[in-house]
């Protein structure tokens, strides 16, 4: 009758070693895994909304119907040490100052949170956006609304096409009007520009011409 070999006689020598290692190798895959930080977690969790920068984090929205959107800028406000950089238009108020576009209004959807920044007083507003709709010449037209918790911002209105942008921000400490191209452009206040404008001139110039020039005579009627 044959002797029945031990669990342990059977896998001697070269196999002992080769499981042994098969099992290092699992229990070490194991603690990477679950405790080892890696280039896309922070300090070894996984990464979640709150740990991310606020401008990448999802927000939630005011309406319930949508769902979480990604922070956005409206634009980036450049230093005076970097102003010099961009050329300045000829005439441009004192008291305008220049920023940064970000390129991605393409990317705003309804119920996206959008934070404003205004150079001239410092301030940053928080608006959600509630109107989204392309005009007659082929621009979009976007409209921002305070945000929840926001009491001094009123309205955002930003037109953009692919080489222009327009916007008109209204808050409680007056009204501010954008002009930029695609990548750059400069802030100024409703104000200063109202002062600014001449209203003896006319906003349409058309050519005077006498109407009754080419009118033929016509005698009167004896009868």
């Amino acid at each position: 009758m044959t002797k029945r070999k031990r669990p342990f006689e059977r896998y001697s020598g070269l196999k002992l070693w080769l499981l042994l290692g098969i099992a290092l190798v699992v229990f070490g895959s194991f603690m990477a895994y679950y405790f080892w930080p890696t280039e896309d977690t922070l300090d070894g969790k996984s990464a979640s909304l709150e740990e991310l920068p606020d401008d990448l984090a999802a927000q939630e929205t005011a309406d319930p119907q949508y769902p979480p959107r990604t922070l956005r800028q409206a634009w980036h406000q450049v230093s005076a040490e970097d102003e010099d950089l961009f050329p300045r238009p000829e005439n441009l108020p004192d008291d305008s100052s220049y920023v940064t576009l970000t390129g991605e209004y393409d990317q705003w959807l309804l119920g996206t949170p959008v934070e404003i920044a205004i150079p001239q007083t410092g301030k940053k507003y928080r608006s959600i956006v509630d109107e989204i709709a392309p005009d007659e010449f082929g621009n979009t037209i976007v409209h921002a609304k305070p945000a929840t918790d926001e009491d001094e911002f009123r309205r955002l209105i930003l037109t953009f096409s692919d080489s222009q942008t327009l916007a008109y921000v209204s808050t409680t400490l007056g009204s501010y009007e954008l002009t930029g191209s695609e990548k750059v452009g400069w802030i100024t206040s409703t104000n200063t520009l109202q002062k600014r404008r001449d209203y003896s001139q006319k906003d349409v110039i058309e050519t005077q011409r006498d109407r009754h020039a080419n009118t033929k005579y016509v005698p009167p009627r004896e009868d």
